[in-house]
């Protein structure tokens, strides 16, 4: 806890509250405003508040400066503590290193082997001896964790560490700020990157840059270059005993000219008739686009075909597969639409899909 303490003569540091640090410094008599040094502060930006009267300050003013220091490592640690805390006993000591903790690995990797190490129990020896090694840096011994080869940061180095690697990635984000931690030192869960980065005043204050969605326009060089077809219900049918229940809508669109086509459903085999009157019409068009190719498909899925799955859709696994091959079970119609009842070699699936979710594998 820190305590109110003297640096030089004159200056006087005391706590403050939330977290903060108060430092004072009394002017002499006769001092000329402005004429202070500052070195004594280690550091420290001066900023008076003196009441300069004329050239000299009264003798029996007392003028005090006062700082205020960011408490953003502080609340930084509370949080890492609070989250910390609620890990189970068993688990709480050895999931950050402290300074004491840090000390009895060290005092183990430099013992024998063999022989009992004071301060510490036979549990702690081998999981020491199991996590971490001594590395020789410069002269110095470094306590390495095993697996990555890299110094242990301390608990007590955390925020340091982090921000120091955060600025040096420009406030790229969390995972860009642990891979350069990574890259140094070993044991800093990340957690601790994203308790940082809530605490992080530059990233707080970006705000996401949205890319706009550049459009792709559709050209068409002359008439009946390029024809658009749809289905739709027609909105007057209203019963069932009504034979025509589907329009096809043909449009060029160079002119916007629209064609329309009464059809009995929406088989791919009443399209084709109806398109190949236009085109004995007018000729063939260079280029025929449609958004309902789904529809067609249920034509060509019958049941034993074989199909595919995205394996996304049936899986959270990360595997390198991302297709299930499937058999169609059997094949139902509602609401206008199909669903497929499908299964694969571990067995039927419980749930049905429709035309978009199967790919053909022929």
């Amino acid at each position: 806890m820190f305590q109110e303490t003297t640096v030089g003569q004159n200056w006087t540091v005391t706590p403050g509250n939330n977290g903060s640090i108060v430092a004072s410094v009394a002017l002499p008599d006769h001092c000329i405003a402005g004429s202070t040094d500052a070195t004594e502060a280690h550091d420290l930006t001066v900023v008076s508040n003196a009441l300069v009267s004329g050239s000299a300050l009264s003798a029996s003013v007392s003028v005090s400066t006062i700082f205020i220091f960011d408490n953003q490592e502080k609340l930084f640690y509370d949080e890492i503590d609070k989250h910390f805390n609620t890990l189970n006993e068993k688990f709480r000591q050895k999931a950050v290193i402290k300074k004491d903790i840090f000390d009895s690995i060290l005092k183990v990797l430099r013992a024998e082997k063999g022989k009992s190490v004071e301060g510490v129990n036979g549990s702690f020896v081998y999981w020491s001896r199991k996590n971490f090694i001594l590395r020789e840096i410069s002269g110095v011994e470094i306590v390495c964790c095993v697996k990555f080869k890299q110094p242990v940061c301390k608990y007590e180095s955390f925020y340091n560490i982090v921000n120091e690697s955060h600025e040096k990635i420009s406030h790229g984000g969390r995972d860009k700020t642990l891979a350069e931690i990574l890259a140094h030192y070993s044991w800093i869960p990340k957690i601790v990157v994203e308790i940082y980065l809530k605490y992080c005043i530059s990233c707080q204050n970006q705000k996401p840059v949205k890319t706009p969605v550049v459009s792709k326009p559709i050209l068409s060089l002359g008439v009946l270059t390029r024809l658009q077809i749809d289905m739709r219900t027609r909105p007057d049918c209203i019963s069932s005993d009504v034979v025509y229940q589907w329009i096809l809508r043909c449009t060029d669109h160079y002119s916007k000219y629209p064609w329309a086509y009464p059809l009995v459903d929406k088989s791919a085999g009443g399209a084709a008739k109806k398109l190949l009157e236009l085109f004995f019409t007018f000729g063939p068009q260079k280029l025929l686009h449609s958004d309902n190719g789904a529809a067609h498909k249920v034509e060509q899925y019958k049941v034993g075909a074989c199909v595919g799955i995205k394996i996304s859709e049936v899986d959270r696994t990360n595997i390198d597969v991302k297709l299930l091959p499937c058999l169609i079970l059997s094949k139902e119609k509602k609401d206008n639409d199909f669903i497929f009842r499908i299964a694969c070699k571990f067995g039927k699936f419980a749930i049905a899909y429709t035309v978009e979710s199967l790919i053909d594998l022929r």
